[in-house]
């Protein structure tokens, strides 16, 4: 599921089928574009994304659990449409938040999965980007 270095076959040109990994921290810093220091690891995407616009980030709590477990990585990207989907979020109290952006109403929500989390308003928060792919990864040695 790693790849090392962005392939450019098989989708729309400047799209690659892998994207950086990033710590929450470090998608933060990229989604205000002070991040540019792509030379850890990759992951392997199921469909080609727009070169330098998707990275990856791995799940750290349970309040998208079950659809997105702890220990999961999210596929962000930056310019795919929001509204009803999962998005990653900056609400300028710390790590990027994951929740489904509900936009029904006088004023749009961040809901979890996981009833045990609270339902807060969007607010100032600033959307990162929509969550367009999972990926588990296990290990069964």
């Amino acid at each position: 599921m790693l790849g090392l270095s962005d392939n450019m076959d098989g989708g729309p040109e400047g799209s690659v089928d892998s994207v950086p990994v990033l710590s929450p921290a470090e998608v933060a810093q990229w989604a205000i574009g002070r991040y540019s220091g792509f030379t850890r690891e990759r992951m392997q995407v199921s469909r080609p994304v727009p070169s330098g616009k998707a990275v990856a980030m791995q799940v750290t709590n349970n309040a998208m659990a079950p659809a997105f477990p702890v220990g999961c990585y999210v596929v962000i990207d930056r310019e795919a449409p929001t509204s009803g989907a999962p998005v990653v979020v900056d609400t300028g109290r710390g790590a990027p938040m994951l929740r489904y952006l509900i936009d029904e109403g006088a004023e749009a929500v961040l809901a979890p999965e996981n009833p045990q989390y609270p339902v807060v308003p969007l607010g100032e928060s600033k959307i990162i980007g929509r969550v367009i792919e999972t990926i588990v990864r296990r290990s069964f040695l």
